[in-house]
């Protein structure tokens, strides 16, 4: 969502979802309870686009 006051920036906006990633990672390889499944299923819908 554009901000009104703000049509173009200097700034270059940069998303990373690296830690995040990187924390799916660790919780998938606990193997612990159901956490464990669902870091393993959204990082198999992730691995499809790359870094």
């Amino acid at each position: 969502m554009a901000h009104p006051f703000f049509k173009e920036s200097p700034f270059k906006t940069l998303i990373s979802f690296y830690k995040l990633i990187e924390a799916l990672e660790e919780i998938a390889g606990a193997n612990v309870d159901c956490h464990a499944n669902y870091a393993k299923a959204l990082l198999l819908k992730i691995e499809r686009f790359p870094v």
